[in-house]
């Protein structure tokens, strides 16, 4: 059994901020984007070229005596140049991710080795030595994408090598002479190339969906002239257009399926960069006379300008670390910079004046149009809305709230205007009565209405379970979390990730999880399982049965020693283990009581981000830690409840926090 406890890594606890891949929503607040303060400019001879901005490093190449890969620490008070490879061959085209960077390195006969080094060098890890041609790495995490050609026909494919298991798989290989792929670029299981056509002899850009999560088209819609250099991060696609006479940036979302014309006119505008829903780009002006970074906001269509020189041209703009941004310039050498752009936070604090128009809030923030499915349990108790996230997850759907004996009026309003085609009541006829399913059904006469209940709460939250098993729009098949039936906040932790995995949440009896509970994992093929809280919460002999009917290591506890730290033990769990689950976006609820947040994981869940709790009128010290450790830069936070679940004061401390 593995045990993930605070005191074991919160030492750890430093991670960039990142988007959701989701649909967001408008916030009540954006200003946009707004001025830089520079990290690092490094001018004269130096000749930096390729910069590419990390979490915590920047790279760069620089060619003042052959090229080589050099660092510079961005947490550092003055960065200091770190060399990272240096040796005879020249090394070049670095990319970086945390502290691990990926470059290439030439051959005394003109082809490019792979290399794989750390920060500071510790000597290369991943060499990769053969008679082909390597171009163009990425990295996401401890995945690396890049072009190669075997057999030096000059047609490149795209490949991507698994660094953790030394594994090399094809995304794309050639079969037609001319078809060859060039520029991939990663994000989470996503990767996005461009390939000349063999036939017509332009480029388009195509994506992977590798894991099967977006059933689409490998590519993007066909527009005249060539597509190159494409970026990717969440729902968006970015890439250099030239269907106009100068080139303009095409944002392209492949959930919606709708382009975003980005560009000025008299201006050759390239090279960009998407992070969130920012995309950063270069632009020079047709005579040559001036050159420009851009920063665009998606949600919002406000351009800020980053940067400006006249007459010098710009190469590569990189945003791929939330406020930070690098570009190298050229007039007679090139000159590198780093810049951190003042990204103004969205605030968005959805509440009502009781709990159940607080859920009809998270309800229209997360489905503004009609939705298909409803779930409806009460709000007076929590544990059947608890183990709803995931079905939520898995419907893509609200959670809304009702008293026992009546519906009340504002949510009665919301099923009638989502329209549902089919509402799942959460719990028994004392949980939700007879009489509220009497008034849903008169709301939406067409529609099915199916109670999951079962003897009593334990029952109820397996039946659930079992619905989501019946509605796979599963990530990660065979996982399920286990939290305790008697309170509420480990399993509100963890509920967007429940609703964006479609993890099933059993809860455990104090005596221990049932048989009963056990034997129904394993019929759905559940084979891990993650205990969430410590043994004063989730027994020793629920862990006895658990690791008895699917062994040791595959059993985890995940546990703090209080609410706040288990939620904060959770949300580092979610980001670093699981795809679409990030820091940024990060959602805030009070773990003093239940209601609010009830609702909330579905549409943190939707959102892909996590879920930290907070005393009502204070800011916890771990909650701050967090904060200050991962989210500083963060583009959004969402408060769950009013003043009656979080206090003015936690809410713009948190505010003031973050900006």
């Amino acid at each position: 059994m593995n045990t993930i406890r605070s005191s074991s890594r919160r030492a750890v606890f430093a991670l960039s901020c990142f988007t959701a891949l989701a649909l967001l929503l408008a916030p009540t607040a954006h200003a946009g984007i707004a001025g830089r303060t520079f990290l690092v400019e490094k001018t004269g001879a130096g000749n930096y070229l390729n910069v590419d901005v990390g979490s915590r490093f920047a790279v760069m190449q620089t060619q003042a005596a052959g090229a080589d890969v050099v660092a510079f620490d961005l947490t550092a008070p003055t960065p200091v140049e770190v060399p990272v490879a240096v040796s005879a061959a020249d090394e070049m085209e670095p990319a970086v991710w945390g502290s691990r960077c990926v470059y290439l390195k030439r051959r005394d006969f003109g082809t490019h080795e792979l290399m794989l080094d750390t920060i500071p060098p510790s000597g290369p890890i991943g060499q990769i030595i053969n008679e082909w041609e390597y171009a163009d790495p990425a990295l996401w995490d401890d995945q690396c994408v890049y072009a190669l050609d075997t057999d030096w026909d000059g047609d490149f494919g795209v490949y991507r090598w698994d660094i953790g298991t030394g594994q090399h798989s094809t995304v794309y290989q050639p079969t037609l002479d001319g078809a060859s792929a060039r520029q991939p670029d990663i994000w989470r299981n996503i990767i996005a190339y461009q390939i000349v056509s063999p036939f017509a002899g332009d480029t388009d850009v195509f994506y992977e969906p590798l894991d099967g999560r977006w059933t689409v088209f490998p590519y993007v819609p066909d527009r005249t002239g060539d597509r190159v250099l494409p970026a990717v991060w969440g729902e968006w696609i970015v890439w250099e257009d030239h269907s106009s006479a100068d080139g303009d940036i095409v944002a392209y979302n492949v959930l919606t399926r709708e382009p975003t014309v980005i560009g000025h006119d008299g201006a050759v505008d390239g090279n960009p960069s998407v992070y969130d829903d920012r995309v950063v780009y270069t632009s020079v002006a047709n005579d040559m006379s001036s050159a420009h970074v851009y920063a665009y906001d998606l949600s919002t269509g406000v351009e800020s300008e980053v940067w400006t020189r006249s007459g010098i041209l710009f190469f590569g703009a990189t945003s791929q670390s939330g406020p930070d941004v690098g570009w190298s310039e050229f007039v007679s050498d090139s000159d590198a910079r780093v810049a951190r752009l003042d990204v103004a936070l969205d605030a968005e604090q959805l509440e009502g004046p009781t709990r159940y128009e607080t859920a009809v809030e998270i309800s229209q923030a997360l489905s503004p149009g009609t939705c298909d499915s409803v779930l409806v349990a009460t709000g007076e108790n929590f544990p059947d809305a608890l183990g709803g996230a995931a079905l939520a997850g898995a419907l893509d759907c609200p959670i809304l709230l009702t008293r026992p004996a009546a519906l009340p009026a504002a949510v009665a309003a919301e099923i009638e205007r989502l329209q549902p085609k089919a509402v799942y009541i959460l719990g028994g006829i004392g949980a939700v009565g007879d009489a509220v399913q009497a008034q849903i059904q008169a709301i939406v006469p067409l529609a099915t209405i199916t109670r999951l209940e079962g003897d009593d709460r334990y029952g109820t939250a397996r039946a659930v379970a079992h619905e989501v098993w019946m509605h796979p729009r599963q990530e990660f098949g065979g996982t399920a979390l286990v939290a305790t039936g008697a309170n509420f906040p480990d399993a509100l932790a963890a509920s967007p990730v429940a609703a964006a995995l479609q993890m099933p949440i059993y809860l455990a009896e104090p005596s221990g999880i049932s048989l009963t509970d056990i034997a129904h994992m394993q019929e759905r093929d559940i084979d891990e399982v993650y205990i969430l809280g410590g043994s004063d919460v989730v027994s020793e002999e629920t862990e006895e049965r658990l690791t008895d009917a699917f062994g040791t290591d595959r059993v985890h506890r995940i546990e703090g020693p209080t609410r706040y730290e288990t939620a904060a033990e959770i949300a580092e769990w979610a980001v670093e283990e699981l795809p679409w689950i990030e820091y940024c976006g990060v959602t805030l609820a009070t773990g003093q009581n239940f209601p609010d947040a009830l609702a909330g994981g579905a549409l943190a869940g939707a959102r892909g981000t996590v879920m930290l709790l907070t005393h009502t009128a204070s800011l916890t010290p771990t909650t701050r830690t967090v904060l200050e450790s991962t989210c500083v830069g963060t583009p959004r936070v969402t408060f769950f409840g009013g003043e009656g679940a979080l206090e003015p004061e936690v809410v713009a401390e948190v505010t003031a926090l973050l900006q």
